[in-house]
């Protein structure tokens, strides 16, 4: 019940705004595991650690 009276406007919320941050929580914790970021990161963090050396 909670839930529909936010997403009715009721305290000033566009719907909108709470379903886009919703979104952007699943997104960033997604981050890494689906993509080329999941082979391209430990790579260039190999390359980094190179460099320290």
């Amino acid at each position: 019940m909670n839930f529909t009276y936010v997403m009715a406007g009721t305290v000033s919320t566009k719907p909108l705004d709470i379903l886009l941050g919703v979104f952007i929580l699943a997104a960033g914790l997604n981050a890494g595991r689906v993509g080329i970021d999941r082979w391209l990161i430990p790579d260039i963090r190999k390359y980094a650690a190179m460099g320290k050396k």
